[in-house]
């Protein structure tokens, strides 16, 4: 089987993208992913990231490749209700919450947070690991989202019932709370 073959299993989970650390895993020492690129084979999207030449573009595309290139995490704040469609936002930057921190700069592209969440604030979204839609709300109040848009989308969490009646109530009365102040 030849490398390519053994890298298109795991590809296909992650909507084409791979990784040395795939490649590792799978076997494949990862210095074939150059060389791949350099065939043909593989597009270099970024450092350590790369994705099968041709693959089929699909919507959210680029939250995947965001958490791949970051090595981990979830899409979050802003960029999660974006993909919740909570709310009319449009972040200039992909919001990602990872772990620990990451060793490169996310530039223009990309805006890093530190944090752990347990595990009932993380979602998964279209293939998309993502903050769930209340902590995306909480997350983009707390870093200073426009409160209208905050009001947009706990209206759509509540209509479409993506949280509980408790945890939507205790939000409602801390965000006026700190409105009033």
């Amino acid at each position: 089987m030849t490398h390519l073959r053994t890298l298109l299993d795991v590809a296909g989970l992650q909507r084409g993208f791979v990784t040395p650390t795939n490649a590792r895993e799978l076997g494949v020492p990862p210095v074939e992913l150059p060389k791949l690129a350099a065939r043909g084979a593989l597009e270099h999207r970024a450092y350590g990231l790369y994705r099968v030449a041709g693959y089929p573009a699909q919507p959210g595309d680029e939250y995947v490749e965001a958490v791949l290139w970051a090595g981990g995490g979830h899409i979050s704040h802003e960029s999660a209700m974006a993909v919740w469609e909570l709310a009319d936002v449009n972040p200039r930057r992909i919001n990602l919450t990872v772990p620990k921190r990451v060793r490169r700069s996310g530039g223009m592209t990309y805006r890093l947070w530190i944090a752990q969440l347990v595990p009932r604030d993380v979602d998964e979204h279209l293939g998309i690991p993502v903050a769930t839609p209340l902590r995306s709300v909480i997350d983009a109040a707390a870093a200073g989202t426009d409160p209208r848009l905050i009001v947009q989308a706990i209206d759509n969490i509540e209509r479409r019932r993506l949280a509980s009646v408790g945890d939507l109530k205790q939000f409602k009365k801390t965000f006026a709370d700190r409105a009033a102040a």
